[in-house]
């Protein structure tokens, strides 16, 4: 939720975490007056309204201007009334509902799409005359439209072929004003769920191109229109569209879909950085592409559907969001700096974040770029173990292995390191994510000479100076010095993490003098590079 506090020279608005509120199971309540699919409902002061949709008879699928509505409360949805009827037979349209008036805007005539945009008083008593206001720029149809803070936004659509326009305008009593271009959503779209909370629109799945997606992105909103778009955390993979989200307590929930989990509902929390972590919650009981739901006073009201390619239910169900507390995870590992083979210790710490916190129970799944091949040990998920109050905590260890020409890729740089809370009874789904920075193991050179009858005997000695399991040395060893003499050659002698070699140095002619002599290890796939020096005397 936004909040608006008093600050030294004006307002400043601040995000305040909610609660989470999963669904309890659903209950089935009194059925719409028809099957329908493609109507469009709305939520006003306690009532549900319905307007149009589609209808199936004798296997042709008729287009209606019905419009219905009924109370909402605790128990249900009371009995259906019909109402003034829309002014022409209209499905696939997007209407919102700003101070007592509904506003539907474009959708799917009997033969053909509309650009036309009605709107009417709400009460208790249904809905008032219908009167036509500022037509939309396009004819569209599949469109997602919300309204904040007396204005509509408009995003894709078929307009008639997909879009990736955005189009805004004022609401008031007497109308629609003028339709304004606005900032154009990342990819054409059409069939996503677009919802608003406090001062932004968050965007669900959709078909884009010719693919359903998962992707999810949110944008500021404002009375000059939409801001930047930006990604967020994805939808689960088998949810695309025909779904229908609505918003409860700062949190978003996605029910029904054209998907092979039609009947799958799923939740997650919104703030002003996005969309959090997508859990699964308590299906509806049966599948339904294209619900048309609203969420009111801690409950969620779904409305008819497809349930096949040419039926459509009157089913109507409802289940109350169940609180939970907002958690939010951290992960640190240490050391953050490691070599190939050596371990480092990951920590998760998940903090229930809520006004009323207590520690967390459950596990804690860490993942990594697979590719890698690092592994967890002794395995990737650990339970919580109570660190505080409101923390609890569990680690794991993480090591990456040195590179293998034939299956295993170097790993060497950043490497993000994830953990997945998987929220319990009472505590929301939360993730976190650091990074380890993966090196080439250390090396040690050290050299040694002795002097004999007209030469310099040197040796070398490179060994492996990590922690953990060494690898072996390979490589060479660059010999020079300060004088002007000269070396033999110098082959290693591996003895797996430390390898040696020996030359024959022969000073150059000339006074004697102090030479310095130094052996330069290469490094490897595995080992990084290092030298040695000593000093002789020449004679």
């Amino acid at each position: 939720m936004l909040v608006v506090v008093a600050v030294w020279g004006g307002l400043s608005a601040i995000w305040i975490q909610p609660a989470s509120a999963s669904v309890s199971s659903w209950s089935s309540t009194t059925a719409y007056p028809v099957g329908i699919e493609g109507q469009s409902c709305v939520l006003s002061s306690g009532f549900v309204y319905c307007v149009g949709g589609g209808t199936w008879s004798g296997g042709s699928f008729i287009v209606t201007d019905s419009v219905y509505y009924a109370s909402l409360s605790s128990t249900g949805v009371g009995s259906w009334s019909a109402t003034t009827s829309y002014p022409v037979p209209i499905f696939l349209q997007s209407c919102v509902v700003n101070s007592g008036f509904v506003y539907c805007i474009g959708g799917q005539l009997q033969n053909g799409s509309t650009d036309a945009v009605y709107f009417a008083a709400l009460s208790s008593t249904g809905v008032g005359s219908w009167s036509a206001t500022t037509n939309y720029p396009t004819t569209v149809l599949i469109q997602s439209c919300v309204a904040d803070s007396g204005f509509a936004y408009c995003i894709g659509g078929l307009a008639p072929v997909r879009t990736d326009a955005v189009y805004f305008a004022a609401l008031s009593s007497s109308g629609v004003g003028s339709w304004s271009a606005t900032t154009n959503y990342p990819t054409s779209i059409y069939d996503q769920s677009c919802v608003a909370n406090s001062g932004f629109v968050f965007c669900v799945g959709g078909t884009a191109g010719l693919e359903n997606t998962n992707a999810v992105y949110f944008a500021a909103l404002s009375s000059s229109g939409v801001g930047s778009w930006s990604a967020t955390t994805r939808v689960p993979a088998d949810f695309y569209r025909g779904r229908s989200c609505v918003v409860d307590s700062g949190f978003v929930y996605c029910i029904g879909g054209f998907a092979p989990a039609a009947d799958a509902v799923y939740f997650a929390p919104l703030s002003s950085g996005g969309v959090g972590v997508w859990s699964a919650t308590t299906n509806l009981p049966t599948p339904i592409s294209g619900p048309s739901c609203v969420a009111d006073s801690g409950f969620a009201y779904c409305i008819g559907g497809a349930t096949s390619a040419s039926s459509a239910t009157n089913a109507v169900y409802f289940g109350q969001f169940v609180t939970e507390a907002l958690t939010r995870t951290s992960v640190s590992c240490t050391p953050s700096s490691i070599a190939y083979n050596q371990p480092s210790q990951c920590t998760a710490t998940v903090t229930d974040s809520s006004a009323s916190p207590t520690s967390p129970t459950g596990t804690v799944t860490f993942s990594i770029n697979a590719i890698t091949q690092g592994h967890f040990t002794p395995s990737n998920t650990c339970a919580l173990l109570s660190s505080g109050p409101l923390t609890a905590s569990c680690a794991v260890n993480v090591t990456y292995p040195a590179p293998n020409p034939c299956c295993i890729p170097p790993s060497e740089g950043s490497q993000p390191i994830t953990g997945t809370y998987s929220g319990d009874s009472t505590h929301h789904a939360s993730s976190g994510t650091t990074t380890v920075t993966v090196t080439r193991r250390s090396t040690s050179t050290t050299v040694s000479c002795l002097k004999t009858k007209g030469n310099v005997v040197c040796t070398v000695n490179v060994r492996d100076a990590s922690p953990s399991a060494p690898t072996m040395l390979r490589g060479s060893v660059a010999w020079s010095s300060t004088g002007t003499g000269g070396f033999s050659s110098c082959v290693l002698s591996s003895t797996g993490s430390e390898v040696t070699c020996t030359v024959n140095y022969v000073p150059g002619k000339g006074k004697a003098m102090i030479i310095t002599i130094t052996a330069a290890y290469s490094g490897d796939p595995d080992h990084q590079g290092s030298s040695g020096s000593t000093t002789i005397k020449s004679s």
